[in-house]
This record gives structure tokens, C-alpha cells and sequence, in this order.
């Protein structure tokens, strides 16, 4: 045992020397900055390298606990070289605390165990003394150490060690030295973190046990914590200057630990003790004011957050609680006029603001202003200081939205958004003319005021209504990355860029809060129509006046300029589209508001007309987009003036034919670089029509043949792209919807015949061989003298198959029947109600448009095989195969790479428009021929799922040239075409159509998803190697050809997990037909997925059964194992589904399958579902993959052979432990204590490849006080006292080495 003891010694004082080197010979070289910096990452990295050796893993240290607490207690010796000892005994205590924090048992015996006890109680015990008594020469980061390492003691001995160090705390805490109560409070913060917030270090039974000893003490540290607030406080205004800067920080520590306190601590006892009065002023003093009121507010804000206390509390401590909660919103109402008063600079204070909002919109939250408004109601007059408090607060709140800052803004329209619903205010569905609201005026008996709240204070209403359009004004233009030069608004447009360091930054948060402001107007538009329809009037009618002005004026409004025009109206644009959503028009109280609008519109044509005297306002492209979007706003006023509808229309054609058509047979306009002003402006143009006579077709529909000929000349004369043909023609089928079926038939087969005779021949049934033609290398470089475009003839393709998928989407049974059914309703007789509900609208082009589809899907595909790509390289168009530098870009999260993508599809939209051209005509063609499949089957699914040649048909389009196409083409393909063409298929058809979609793409896709995995796992165990990383060569390299491959990568990636994803759903599919693609709806269920699955594995039988290669079912089996393995959470949980089925088929005893399919699967889905729980990516689907093991023990562990020998395979499982727990199961009725002998089966494997069993799927505990589900983590290097979150200790001042122990 001496010699042991004397090995020890030896060992620690020979480490102990090494380790002192390295703090005792920083090797600056200061002539050369680089081999300095290298120096300190190699001190860095071996330093690293000590730590683990010391306290990793037990069977990876190289050096026994004794001795490395004997090591750790000579670095945090006092004395030497100030700067050297400094960040030695930083490095002795990240010693211990990693030792403290080692999940695994640091020692090997009970003694050992004890003698770990011991000698941490002597050296915290010791720690805290010294460094009370040193008070300012110890650094803030030892300090922090020390607090740490007091912390983990404490959650590793448990309630025990709190309730005998709570005394010590205590004590700390009422000194009168400002150094040894800043350190107490310390401890107080940093042990109410790590034992309230449960983390994996922590079970739920030691968590339980914890808190219940931190509430014994309760009183005790909250009233020590009173006496400290009160002394320190007190002191700062009398003290000397060095005390006085001390007791600031011990007042602000104290403060830091009451937030963490507030998060968690019973309630009642917490308010008893003061400490949320001293929150209140703390948010009003001006002390140390910004750091000081930060924890007070973040204390403020956990209070307010809580929940209501439960019915049975004593009514004084209701009381009690009631009048804390009113003094925190006082003080929040008060500290909202300090903030409000100031004025806003966007760099000088707009983190006040944004704190302060926070706080605010806690504070105003339907749960505080529910319980202020209804609390103490039995005492009047306490009862109307409190409503008075509510107005106050909303009062200020309101004030807060025109405080432009884009970041607050998005908290306070959240907090206006739950309270405006809390007071009865709903949002209608779009295209529902019904709402809740009412034009009369608001009155006590309003049926929906029985449950508001009704603390909206007098004049809210109208006051965030014009809040909200200064805003949408203010941000017009700006998600479209619009200029607003020459306009009022351009001014402040740039002190919202002041805050954001991109424009793309600026864009991203308004786009997300332009819809909060929208929502808010739609709410109290719900709430208030008056107030709304004022509003309306007055803001449109200014902007009409303004373009008046403007347009008369002698430059003629170009000081605006056509841009700055388009700001403008995009903000009135939004306003009014908000509001004419919600106003309900169609009431009778209405009538007035109606007239008012009428006017407004007739007033908006007159200015547009042309052809009267004045000439009209002047509009460009970019404006005139606008205006007719501010036109289909005002669609809704047809519903009760049918007059108007056919005007707007009126004026909208009249406006398509002023602005001219370029480029009549190019493709749609997208993207930055080809965007055509005009040619977007006619786009919108016809949108706006569309959107019209969608919303009020009935007011339209006498107007159909006039709306058809004009469509038809503007056709003939060559003003109508094809683009604007497919978006009038959906506006002619929606017009024709109420006459019936028959006349919607009419307007169809007028809009298909010329498609038709196009490329279909009807005396030999089959498509003209024109479309082959166009569809080659030598076609697509036949234009020599228009190198630069396709010919007209491909555009005339492209653009015919567009229309034809609209129409057939716009005759949807969904869209039309709606209409038909209520004209069938109309007719007598049922006969002739149900002939008119079975009308297929595109029976008499079925035929020919699942010809046309599936050759041009048959041609795209062929141009991807290797004899036509060697010939699109000869004619450089190689790049028009390859994904788009926009599908790249959409891959990529913001960045570097994202922004080189970006910047890349801009340059070749530029320079090689051939290739982007044929791209796109590729891309369109094969997406729209899957989708005209696909609403072909909707349409006439009777006549279509029953047919076998169909079926046949469609598995040659599957699985010609499938091995040539890229992955996210099939990936395409499976989400367009085989997912909900098998998802809607009857039952009487599965077998028919599953055996031809499935039997195709499965062994596919199984092996693209297995063979992209491997390279993907190859590529990942080249990063974990030493060498450059992706970020390193991001900021060393800046060539193009590494970014590219960067890109791709990313590209690659994500394609990867998609298409890995539709293997799961394929699979999922087979198991349960009948569910719902794995998305969660209102009619199905994940259980009732589950159920489908597991119900004896008949679908997966039945399958099996009907496939005439016996090879597909079993790469069926292989591909569920495969998925089990994947390193992606969705595609796992299918694969669990599809496992689980076939546990349940093998038990089925079903005579066609034999006896077989356990044997060859069981053994292999326990090897993937262990596999599955070794990944901390499936913790959350732990007891999913438990169950599943479990049921494959209990059904096949006796029956099969490779169950039982794939659990011996696994390291730690021997045959006698197997057997025991498989009886123990046996003897189990619940399936839950079953599952969980399953996984202290597992616990027992050595290594730490299972050690995610142990912490990774117990995030819940259960507890008598309320976790905390929140919390700002501490920096274990520690940081400046007054800024608890972000470190100001910087590697100047403490040496590099400091960063890497955390």
C-alpha cells in the first residue's frame, strides 16, 4: 500500500513539472505575430491533451484520481508570478471541475469514492475562504471557477451537500465585505442553474431530490439574499469609490441570482420575501443602470411568466402574489415612460428598446392582464386602479409599435396580435366572404364579448391602425428590394439599415414582420370595421391624390421616379388588401361603408382611364403593377355591387393593352438578372384578373363570351405571352364555374383544342412527331442565327403544356364542384343531381394528354442518358443538365456559399442565356408532364385506377433511363407523381398499381440512398481528420472552383437526406396504405398510422403477395434495416413503421409467405435498431426503437435463429444474460417495465457507444416546484460581473488556454 501511495507521488510530481513548463515559458516571440499565434495553439492543444488524459474516460486516463487531485491542488496554490499563477490555477480548477462533471465513476472503490468526498470538501471550504479574504485580487474568471466548482459538488452529493452548504451561503451573503458576498451570490446563481435546469449530467430521481432541498432552504437564502440587495445597495452612494464600484458588482450578482431564483422558486415564498420588490427598484434606479436592469427585468419577466397559482392556495397568499404581480407591471409601466422619452438612435440605444419591448409585452400578456382585470374584484375601488394599470400599460405598449426598430417591433406586434384575439378578434380564411365581425357598434351585448378579455383601452384600435400603415408605408418595395429614392420614406428606410449589417438581414426581418403587421390590421379590422373602413378610405384616397399631385406636377413626378411610385403603393397595396379580406361588406349596417368604397373605386378607374380629357395618372411598369394589385383588392366589392366587377376587369384589359409585349413566346420572367419591367407589370396585370374573377365569379359570369373575345384578340394580334394566355385562361374557367359543368366543359374544350391540334394527331392516335424533334441536341442548337434563345416552336411547347396543367388544376373537383353543386341544387329531380355530380370536366381529354405527357416525360428523361449527354457537352451545353445555381443557392443557409450562388445564377443568367433557357425548358417539361398525370387520375380516377393498361403504362414512365436521371429528379418524381398517386389509390386497385409504381423505383432508390450514405460516411471520416476545414477554405481560398465544389457538396447533401426520406415514405406507404404520408392532419393520426401498420401486417402481406419478382420484397426488408441506419430523424421514424409491420407479418402465420420471413429479418432489424439508439440524433425516438427490439424478442427471440444470435453478437451480451431477461420479460404484463428491461439489457454494453440510453430521452422531470425551461448559461472561463452573458476577460488578460476549458 506505501508503495503504491509512493508510485503515486511520483507520478503526479512528474506530471505536476511537466505542466508547470508550460505556464512558466510562454515563448513570446513578438517580431513575428505568426509564430507566436502557432505557439499558443500548441500550448492550447497540449494543454488539451493533459485535461483528457486527466479526467476522461476511466479506461483512457493515464493517471489515478489520488494523483490527479493531488496535481490539481498544487496549481491552485497562491503565490509566484502573478500572471503565470493566474492562469495555473485557472487550469487546477478546470481540473476539478471536469472531474466533478466525468459522467462515469471517477474512482474504483468505495474508499476512493469517499476519499473524493473528503478532499472536495476541504479544498471548497478552503477556496471559499481564501477568496473571500482576497477580495479584489482575485480575478473575476478564479472567482467564477470557484462558484463552479462549489456548484457541481453540490448537484453531484445532492440535497445533502446544499442544506449543509446553504449555511455557509447564507453567511457569505449577509457579510458586510462586498467581496465575500458578491461570491456568495455567485454560488447562490450558479447552483440554482445547474441543479433547476435539468441537463443530461442530472436524472429526474436527482433532480427531484435537489429541489426538494433547495426549497427546505428557501426562506433562509432568499431573506439572505434581501439583507445582502438592502446593505450593498445602500452603500453605493456613501462608499469610497473602490467599495462603491464593489458593492455595485455584489448588488448587481445578487440581482443575477434572484433572476435565476424567479425562474424556478415557489411562488409565494419568493414574493414573502421581497426579493421581487427589490426587482422593481432595481428596474428604476440609476444605478449601474445598464447592467443593473437587465437581471431585475429578466427577474421581472419570470415572474409574470408563471403560472396561476392553483384554486386550493390560501387566499392571503393569493393576495400576496396578486399585489407582486401589480407591482412588477407598475414598475414596467413606469421604466416603458423612462424608455419612451428618450429619443430612439438606432445605434446609440436600440438594445434598450429592444430589451424594454420584451419585458413590455411579458408584462402585457393575456395571462398577467387576465388575472390584473379579474383579480380582487370584491374590493371596487383596488379593482379599478388595476383596470386603470392594464389601459396605462396597453397605453405605452401601442406607443411601442412606432418605435422603428424592426427586431422590438416583431415582439410587440406578437404580444398586440394574442391580445387582440384574447378580445374577440378573429382572422377569416381567404376567399371567405363571412366573418365574425359586425359593422354595428360595439356594444356590452356583443355575443363575443362573454369571453374577451376586454381590456383594450379606448382609441387602440384606430391608433394601431395607423401605426400599422406608417409602417407598411415605410417598408414598401422592401421585400421586392425595391429603391424609394425621391420619396418621403427613403430617409427612413436608412435608419433601418443602420441596425442590420446586410441588406439581406433587413430584408429577412421585414418580410417576417411585415406579416405580424398584417395580421394585427386584419384583427382590428375583425374587431372595429368602422374604424377600419375609415382608415381604408383615408389612406387609399391619399395615395390616389398623392399620384394626382405628383403626376401633374412639372417634372411629371420623376423627382419619385416609376420605383419610388411602387414603393408607395405596395405599403396602400397591403392595407387594403387586409382589410377588404376582413370588412364584412355583404352586411346590411354595411350599406353606407359600401357606397363610400364604391366611390373610391370609381374614383381610381377615372384616374387610370386613358381616354378621358385629363389623360389619366401617369404610371410606369413597376407602378402599374402595383395599382392593379390595389384594383383586385377591391375584387370583394363586387359580392354586392356586380356592377363593379366587370369594370375592374374592363380597366385591367385596358391596361394590358397600353403596355407592350416583348418577347411574346419566351418563357415567364424570374430572377434578378431577366426581369423585364414590362413584361412582369402585364403578369401582375393578369393576376390581378385572375384573382377577380376567382373571388366574384358570379358577377362575371354574364360577361364570359366579351371576356373570351377580348382574350382571343389579344391572342391573334400577338399582345398576349404564354404565360398571360395560362392565367386568363383560369380567370375564364373560374367565370364559367356557376354556369355549371357543361359550360366550363365548352370553355375548356375552346382553350385545349388549339393545344390538341398542335401536337397531338387524331387520325393516328399518338403524338406528333414534333415533339421528338424539338426535344434534341441538334434542336436546341438549330437557331444559329438566335444563339442566345431557343427557337419559338420549343416556346410554344413549353408555354401549351403549362396551359394545359392550369386548366386542368383550375377544374379540379375541388374548385369547380363547389359552384355545380349548388346549380345541380338549383335543378329539379335527383337524377338529375347525380348525373351532374359524376361529370368528368376533362373526359374528352384524357386520352390525349396522358399520351402527350408520358412521351415528353420519356423524351426529357432520354437527353439525361450517356449517348445524348456526350452530345450536349459537343454543343456546350453540358451546364443545362446540371441542377440550377438557384436550386444550389436553396440548399445553403445564409452565408458565403449561398451568396456565391446566388451571385453565380446572376452571372449566368447573363452570359449564358442558351444554357439557363434549356434548362428551364427541360425542367418544366418533365415536372408538368408527372403533374398532368397526376390530375389526369384525379379527375377520372373511376375510369383510371380500374384500367391495368394505365397502370402498365405508368411503370414505363417510371422506370425508363431511371438509372440516368439525377437523384433530386427522382426525388421529383416520387413527391409529384408516386406518393399521391398511391396514397389516393382504392383498395380494390393497391395490388395493381402498388406492383407497378413500387416494384420500379424501390430497389432505385435503395440503392441511391445506400450508396450515397457510404461516400457521404467516407467524406465525414475525412473531415474528423486533421487538415482544412470547410470554414478554413471558405476564408484562405477564394477559388471559384472550391466554392463550386463546396456547393455541391452542400447540394449533394441535402439531396441525400430527401431522397432518403422518400424511401422512408415508400415504405411507409406499403406498410400503411392508408395513412397519411407521414404528415400529421385533423382526420388521421400517427396512431392510427401505427395501428394500420402493426394490424398483423396484412398490407405488408398482401404486397408481398402480389409482386411477381420475389427479389423486390426483399429489397423491401433490406431497405427498411438500411433506413433504420441513416443518420436522419425522419426517415428513421418511418423506417420504425415499416419494421414494425414486418414483425407483425412475420408473426401473421399467413400460409403464402411461409415461416421464413422472421428468420431473415429479425436478426437484422435488432442490429439496425440498436445501431439506431447508438446515434444521440434518435434520442427522441428511444422508446419507438425500444418497442420495436422488444417485440421482435418476444415474437421471434425462441422461434428464429438469427434473433438470438444477432443479440450475442453485441459486445457484452452473453447467452445466460439474453435468456434471463427474456424471462424476466416473459413474466412482465406491462409492456412498459418490458421495454425497459430491453434497455438495462443495452446499459449493460461496455463502451460509450449505447451511453445516450442513459440521459438521452429523459428531458422531463417531475417535480412540486416549476422548472425552468429557459435559462442564460454561464461562461465557465467566466467574464465581466456586470455583463453576465458575454465575457469581456479576453486572452490578453488571462492566457489562451483559458477559452479551451469550458
Amino acid at each position: 500500500m506505501a508503495g503504491e501511495e509512493e508510485e503515486n507521488t511520483n507520478v503526479a510530481e512528474v506530471a505536476y513539472a511537466r505542466l508547470v513548463s508550460h505556464f512558466s515559458h510562454h515563448h513570446r516571440t513578438t517580431n513575428d505575430n505568426t509564430r507566436e499565434d502557432d505557439q499558443v495553439v500548441a500550448r492550447m492543444h497540449s494543454l488539451s491533451q493533459v485535461l483528457e488524459e486527466f479526467t476522461g474516460p476511466v479506461e483512457r486516463r493515464t493517471i489515478g484520481v489520488r494523483s490527479v487531485v493531488c496535481i490539481a491542488k498544487k496549481l491552485i496554490e497562491r503565490g509566484g508570478d502573478e500572471e503565470n499563477n493566474v492562469e495555473k490555477r485557472h487550469f487546477g480548477y478546470s481540473i476539478l471541475q471536469r472531474l466533478l462533471l466525468s459522467k462515469t465513476k471517477t474512482s474504483k472503490s468505495e474508499e476512493e469514492e469517499l476519499f473524493m468526498k473528503n478532499e472536495f470538501t476541504n479544498i471548497i471550504s478552503n477556496e471559499l475562504r481564501l477568496t473571500s479574504r482576497d477580495g479584489a485580487k482575485v480575478p473575476y474568471p478564479l472567482k467564477s471557477k470557484v462558484a463552479q466548482i462549489t456548484a457541481e459538488f453540490i448537484k453531484r452529493e445532492g440535497s445533502t451537500a446544499w442544506i449543509a452548504f446553504s449555511e455557509t451561503i447564507a453567511r457569505m451573503l449577509r457579510s458586510a465585505d462586498a467581496y465575500e458576498c458578491e461570491l456568495g451570490a455567485i454560488i447562490a446563481r450558479y447552483v440554482a442553474e445547474d441543479v433547476a435546469l435539468h441537463s443530461d449530467e442530472v436524472f429526474a430521481d436527482k433532480v427531484r431530490d435537489l429541489l426538494g432541498g433547495m426549497t427546505q432552504t428557501i426562506g433562509e437564502v432568499t431573506g439572505a439574499m434581501r439583507e445582502a440587495w438592502e446593505r450593498h445597495f445602500s452603500n453605493n452612494n456613501v462608499a469610497a469609490p473602490e467599495m462603491q464600484k464593489a458593492s455595485e458588482n455584489c448588488a448587481l450578482a445578487v440581482l443575477e441570482a434572484i433572476s435565476v431564483y424567479a425562474e424556478w422558486a415557489p411562488l409565494v415564498p419568493l414574493v414573502r420575501s421581497g426579493l421581487v420588490d427589490i426587482c422593481c427598484v432595481a428596474l428604476l434606479s440609476n444605478i449601474n443602470e445598464s447592467a443593473c436592469r437587465a437581471p431585475a427585468a429578466s427577474a421581472i419577466k419570470h415572474v409574470l411568466a408563471r403560472k396561476p397559482l392553483p384554486e386550493d392556495v390560501p387566499q392571503d397568499d393569493r393576495a400576496v402574489v396578486f399585489m407582486a404581480i401589480s407591482s412588477c407591471v407598475r414598475a414596467v409601466a413606469t421604466h416603458l415612460d423612462v424608455v419612451l422619452a428618450q429619443e430612439y438612435i438606432a445605434l446609440d440605444n436600440a438594445d434598450a428598446y429592444e430589451q424594454c419591448a420584451e419585458l413590455a409585452c411579458q408584462a402585457a400578456s393575456v395571462q398577467v392582464l387576465h388575472t390584473l382585470s379579474r383579480g380582487e374584484q370584491h374590493q371596487q375601488h383596488q379593482h379599478q386602479q388595476q383596470l386603470e394599470l392594464v389601459v396605462a400599460l396597453l397605453e405605452r405598449l401601442a406607443m411601442l409599435v412606432r418605435i422603428p426598430n424592426l427586431r422590438s417591433l416583431e415582439t410587440v406586434l406578437g404580444a398586440w396580435t394574442a391580445l387582440l384575439r384574447a378580445n374577440g378578434a378573429t382572422v377569416p380564411k381567404k376567399g371567405h366572404a363571412t366573418t365574425t365581425s359586425s359593422m354595428a357598434p360595439p356594444s356590452s351585448s356583443s355575443p363575443s364579448t362573454s369571453a374577451s378579455l376586454k381590456v383594450l383601452p379606448p382609441g387602440a384600435v384606430p391608433a394601431l391602425l395607423d401605426y400599422c400603415v406608417a409602417w407598411l408605408r415605410a417598408g414598401g418595395g422592401l421585400a421586392g428590394g425595391m429603391d424609394p429614392a425621391g420619396t418621403h420614406i427613403a430617409n427612413e428606410r436608412e435608419q433601418w439599415e443602420d441596425t442590420f449589417e446586410t441588406f439581406e438581414e433587413l430584408k429577412t426581418q421585414w418580410i417576417i414582420n411585415r406579416a405580424k403587421v398584417m395580421e394585427v390590421i386584419k384583427l382590428c379590422a375583425n374587431l372595429d370595421p368602422q374604424s377600419a373602413s375609415r382608415k381604408l378610405l383615408e389612406t387609399v384616397d391619399g395615395a390616389l391624390e398623392w399620384l394626382k399631385s405628383v403626376s401633374t406636377s412639372a417634372d411629371g413626378g420623376e423627382d419619385s421616379g416609376d420605383e419610388g411610385k411602387a414603393c408607395i403603393l405596395e405599403g396602400v397595396q397591403a392595407f387594403t388588401e387586409c382589410i377588404m379580406l376582413v370588412l364584412p361588406i355583404e352586411e346590411p349596417q354595411a350599406s353606407s361603408v359600401v357606397i363610400e368604397i364604391e366611390n373610391l373605386v370609381t374614383k381610381a378607374l377615372a384616374m387610370t382611364d386613358q381616354s378621358s380629357q385629363s389623360g389619366g395618372i401617369r404610371l410606369g411598369p413597376q407602378s402599374l403593377a402595383q395599382y392593379a394589385k390595389i384594383l383586385e383588392c377591391f375584387g370583394r366589392i363586387g359580392l354586392v355591387r356586380p356592377n363593379l366587377a366587370p369594370l375592374l376587369v374592363k380597366n385591367l384589359f385596358d391596361w394590358l393593352g397600353t403596355v407592350a409585349a416583348e418577347d411574346v413566346s419566351a418563357p415567364p420572367v424570374r430572377g434578378k438578372a431577366r426581369v423585364k419591367r414590362t413584361q412582369l407589370a402585364r403578369q401582375k396585370i393578369c393576376s390581378a384578373m385572375l384573382n377577380i374573377c376567382a373571388t366574384v365569379p358570379e358577377a362575371l359570369n354574364p360577361h364570359l363570351e366579351p371576356l373570351a373575345e377580348q382574350v382571343e384578340s389579344l391572342r391573334s394580334t400577338g399582345n398576349l405571352t404564354g404565360a398571360e394566355r395560362g392565367t386568363l385562361a383560369e380567370a375564364l374557367l373560374a367565370v364559367a364555374t356557376p354556369s355549371g359543368p357543361e359550360r366550363v366543359i365548352q370553355v375548356l374544350d375552346w382553350l385545349l383544342a388549339p393545344v390538341k391540334s398542335r401536337w397531338y394527331s387524331v387520325e393516328t392516335g399518338a403524338v406528333l412527331p414534333l415533339v421528338a424533334n424539338l426535344t434534341t441536341p441538334e434542336a436546341f442548337m438549330a437557331q444559329e442565327q438566335q444563339q442566345q434563345q431557343l427557337s419559338n416552336v420549343h416556346w410554344d411547347l413549353f408555354h401549351d403544356v403549362q396551359l394545359l396543367e392550369r386548366c386542368m388544376r383550375r377544374c379540379l373537383p375541388g374548385s369547380s364542384a363547389q359552384a355545380a353543386q349548388k346549380v345541380v341544387q338549383e335543378a329539379p329531380g335527383e337524377q338529375q343531381q347525380q348525373q351532374q355530380q359524376s361529370v368528368c370536366l376533362i373526359l374528352e381529354h384524357v386520352e390525349w394528354a396522358i399520351l402527350l405527357a408520358t412521351e415528353m416525360h420519356r423524351l426529357v428523361r432520354q437527353i439525361y442518358t450517356p449517348g445524348l449527354q456526350s452530345q450536349m457537352v459537343s454543343s456546350n451545353l453540358a451546364e443545362s443538365l446540371q441542377p440550377s445555381w438557384e436550386e444550389y443557392a436553396a440548399s445553403l443557409k445564409p452565408g458565403k456559399l449561398k451568396e456565391f450562388a446566388l451571385e453565380q445564377a446572376e452571372n449566368q443568367n447573363a452570359t449564358q442565356l442558351k444554357v439557363v433557357s434549356v434548362r428551364d425548358w427541360l425542367r418544366v417539361l418533365r415536372d408538368a408532364s408527372l403533374n398532368i398525370i397526376n390530375l389526369v387520375l384525379l379527375h377520372a380516377s373511376e375510369m383510371t385506377y380500374s384500367n391495368p393498361s394505365i397502370a402498365g403504362k405508368m411503370q414505363t414512365v417510371i422506370a425508363t433511363d431511371l438509372e440516368a436521371q439525377r437523384d433530386d429528379q427522382v426525388r421529383t418524381m416520387v413527391l409529384l407523381f408516386v406518393r399521391p398517386v398511391l396514397s389516393r389509390c382504392p383498395a380494390q386497385f393497391r395490388q395493381i398499381w402498388f406492383q407497378a409504381l413500387v416494384a420500379p423505383i424501390l430497389p432505385d432508390l435503395c440503392r441511391r440512398v445506400e450508396a450515397g450514405w457510404t461516400i457521404a460516411g467516407a467524406n465525414k471520416a475525412t473531415l474528423s481528420t486533421p487538415g482544412t476545414t470547410t470554414n478554413e477554405a471558405l476564408d484562405t481560398s477564394s477559388d471559384v472552383s472550391t466554392y463550386a465544389t463546396l456547393v455541391a457538396e452542400a447540394y449533394s447533401e441535402r439531396t441525400l437526406r430527401e431522397i432518403s426520406r422518400e424511401l422512408g415514405s415508400i415504405l411507409e406507404l406499403i406498410v400503411a396504405p392508408d395513412g397519411t404520408l407521414g404528415r400529421r392532419t385533423k382526420s388521421a393520426s400517427t396512431s392510427d398510422t401505427e395501428k394500420d401498420a402493426v394490424a398483423g401486417g396484412k398490407h405488408l402481406i398482401d404486397w408481398m403477395c402480389s409482386q411477381s419478382d420475389v427479389q423486390v420484397a426483399q429489397i423491401a426488408i433490406q431497405a427498411g434495416t438500411l433506413a433504420l441506419k441513416i443518420d436522419d430523424l425522419e426517415t428513421v421514424s418511418k423506417a420504425i413503421l415499416f419494421c414494425r409491420g414486418l414483425v407483425a407479418a412475420a408473426s401473421a402465420q399467413d400460409p403464402r409467405i411461409g415461416e421464413g420471413l422472421a428468420e431473415s429479418c429479425g436478426g437484422e432489424i435488432v442490429l439496425a435498431a440498436v445501431a439506431a439508439l447508438s446515434k444521440s440524433l434518435n434520442s427522441s425516438l428511444q422508446a419507438e426503437l425500444l418497442s420495436l427490439i422488444y417485440e421482435v424478442l418476444t415474437k421471434h427471440a425462441r422461434t428464429t435463429q438469427s434473433v438470438p444470435h444477432a443479440m450475442l453478437c453485441i459486445p457484452g451480451i452473453t447467452e445466460s444474460v439474453l435468456m434471463n431477461t427474456l424471462e424476466e420479460i416473459s413474466k412482465c404484463r406491462s409492456e412498459k417495465k418490458a421495454t425497459g428491461l430491453v434497455k438495462n439489457l443495452l446499459l449493460s454494453i461496455p463502451g460509450e457507444e449505447l451511453k445516450i440510453l442513459a440521459t438521452g430521452d429523459n428531458k422531463k422531470t417531475i417535480s412540486a416546484i416549476q422548472i425552468p425551461t429557459n435559462s442564460k448559461r454561464r461562461q465557465s472561463d467566466g467574464g465581466n460581473a456586470s455583463e453576465p452573458v458575454k465575457s469581456s476577460w479576453t486572452e490578453n488578460e488571462v492566457h489562451a488556454g483559458f477559452q479551451l476549458f469550458q
